[in-house]
């Protein structure tokens, strides 16, 4: 379901504050702020909206991975993110597999 424009804009009218809120946090401690909602609105004008977030709202697998590869860029630089197309990262690290589901190291002990 996409929102309908009398929705999105009653919808933007909360949000908007909340994002400029957040925006001059990052600031005030200088923290990584990866803007997502530009970058899904960016992404949307090239390809439309549902590839990215199929309610409007909530990242599809495409938008998890395009949230994923911004957050690589802005805190590593795109040196980290080459690893998904060598298969080795400027810095020498090798992408993560998780461990499938079941196996014996997938069942670390949580305690501590």
């Amino acid at each position: 379901m996409i929102l309908d424009e009398a929705v999105r804009r009653q919808w933007r009218a909360d949000l908007d504050p909340k994002i400029q809120a957040v925006r001059e946090l990052a600031r005030t401690y200088r923290a990584h702020l990866l803007a997502a909602d530009g970058l899904f609105a960016g992404l949307a004008a090239t390809t439309g909206p549902e590839h990215w977030t199929a309610d409007g709202v909530h990242p599809t697998p495409a938008g998890h991975a395009a949230l994923a590869e911004a957050w690589l860029r802005l805190v590593a630089g795109p040196g980290l993110t080459a690893a998904r197309d060598t298969g080795r990262s400027a810095c020498g690290l090798q992408p993560y597999e998780a461990p499938a589901l079941g196996t014996d190291s997938s069942r670390r002990n949580r305690s501590g």
